[in-house]
C-alpha cells in the first residue's frame, strides 16, 4: 500500500508539472473553456486537473473532433442539415422466441428521407453501435441517395450520465441544424436544435412522420435564418396540427389579398419572422395558373408543386439505375474484402516472422 501511495504520489507530481510549452498551454486552456470550467491559471492544481481532463476525454467524447466533412460544393450543397435517429424514428425492433430479432420500417420513412433530401444534408445520427445501425440504413437507403452520412455511438459523447449528440463536434453552423430524434436526452447539449417525436413502436398506418414535412420543408423554403428560434415556439405543441392552421390562415389571406388587389400578394414569413425569402432554384417550370376565375398558386403550393416534380424525376432516375448502381457496390465490397484479406495476410506473416523475399 506504502509503494500504492508513492505512485499515486509521483503521478500527481508528473501531471502537476510546469506546461511543456505555450502550445500544450492553450490546449489546456481549450479544453477548461469547453468543459464550461471557467478560465485556467499557472497553479500546479489547476494544471493537474486539466491533464486529468485530457486523459478522461478519450472516453467520454467523440472518437472524431469533426463529425462531418465540409459542406459540398455547389449545386449538391443544402443549406440546412436534418440529423435524423434510426431506432423508434425510421425504424422498430423487436424480439420474440420464434422469430428472434425483427426490424420493421416505418410508413412513409423512404418518401420523408427522399423528399426533404430535397432540401436538407440529411445525416443519420444514432446511439446504436455501426455493427447493428449499417444494415438497417442500408436497407433504407442502399446507394447513399438520401443519408450521405451515417453517424454512430462512437460519434456521441458521455455527459453527465447521459449519452450525448453533441453538436459542436458536427462541423455545421448550427442556426441551420435539426435533430429529429425520439428521446430528449440524446440533444441534452443543444436542446433547441431538437425537434423531439414520439416514439414509433411498429403501430401500422402511423403518419406522424410524414406529417412532419409540411413544417421542415417549410423551414428551408422560407430560407429561415436560425431554426432554433423556430424549432422553440413550435416544440411543445402538435406541429402538424399547428402548423395546418398556419398555412390555412396564410392561404386565406392569399385569396383575400387576391380578391381585394386583383393580384398575387406578396410572401410572407408564415409565422417564422423571416426576412429574406429567397428560394431555392428549380429544375422545373410549374404555372402558378391555378384555372380561370381562381387564385394563381400561393408561393408554397408553387414550391410544393415543384419539389414533388422533382421527386418524381429522381425517384424515376434511380428506379432506372438501380441495376447498374447494386452492381458498382457489389463490386465495390468484392475490392474492399479483397484488400483486407490481404492486409490480415501481411500481418499473419509479419507476426509469424515469415522469411522475407531476397
Amino acid at each position: 500500500m506504502i509503494l500504492a501511495g508513492l505512485g499515486a504520489v509521483a503521478g500527481a507530481v508528473h501531471l502537476a508539472r510546469d506546461w511543456e510549452d505555450d502550445a500544450e498551454r492553450k490546449e489546456a486552456e481549450e479544453r477548461i473553456r469547453k468543459a464550461g470550467e471557467g478560465a485556467i491559471d499557472n497553479s500546479w492544481w489547476s494544471r493537474l486537473i486539466s491533464r486529468l481532463r485530457g486523459y478522461t476525454d478519450v472516453f467520454d467524447k467523440p472518437a472524431w473532433s469533426e463529425l462531418l466533412p465540409p459542406m459540398m460544393p455547389p449545386p449538391n450543397d443544402r443549406k440546412y442539415t436534418l440529423l435524423v435517429d434510426l431506432e423508434g424514428l425510421l425504424v422498430s425492433s423487436s424480439w420474440d422466441r420464434q422469430h428472434g430479432w425483427r426490424t420493421a420500417k416505418r410508413p412513409g420513412a423512404e418518401y420523408f428521407l427522399g423528399y426533404l433530401s430535397q432540401f436538407y444534408e440529411i445525416v443519420l445520427f444514432t446511439t446504436q453501435p455501426n455493427y447493428t445501425a449499417m444494415p438497417v440504413i442500408e436497407k433504407l437507403d442502399p446507394f447513399g441517395a438520401y443519408v450521405p452520412y451515417r453517424l454512430y455511438r462512437e460519434s456521441t459523447r458521455y455527459k453527465d450520465g447521459k449519452t450525448v449528440k453533441d453538436l459542436s463536434y458536427l462541423n455545421r453552423d448550427l442556426s441551420k441544424v435539426i435533430v429529429l430524434d425520439t428521446n430528449r436526452e440524446n440533444v441534452y447539449a443543444q436542446p433547441d436544435n431538437g425537434l423531439i417525436l414520439k416514439p414509433w413502436k411498429g403501430e401500422k398506418g402511423n403518419k406522424d412522420l410524414i406529417a412532419h414535412i409540411p413544417f421542415l420543408e417549410c423551414i428551408a423554403l422560407f430560407n429561415v435564418s436560425d431554426v432554433r428560434p423556430v424549432l422553440k415556439k413550435y416544440g411543445d405543441t402538435n406541429i402538424p396540427v399547428e402548423w395546418a392552421k398556419v398555412e390555412e390562415n396564410m392561404r386565406q389571406k392569399h385569396i383575400e389579398n387576391w380578391k381585394n388587389q386583383g393580384a398575387q400578394p406578396k410572401r410572407s414569413g408564415w409565422g417564422f419572422g423571416a426576412s429574406s425569402m429567397r428560394p431555392p432554384a428549380s429544375p422545373v417550370s410549374i404555372s402558378t395558373d391555378a384555372g380561370k376565375g381562381q387564385p394563381p398558386l400561393s408561393y408554397l403550393d408553387l414550391k410544393r408543386k415543384e419539389a414533388q416534380a422533382i421527386y418524381q424525376l429522381e425517384q424515376k432516375y434511380w428506379n432506372d439505375n438501380k441495376e447498374e448502381f447494386s452492381k458498382i457496390i457489389q463490386e465495390d465490397q468484392k475490392r474492399q474484402t479483397e484488400e483486407l484479406k490481404g492486409q490480415l495476410w501481411g500481418m499473419v506473416g509479419v507476426n509469424s516472422g515469415a522469411p522475407q523475399k531476397q
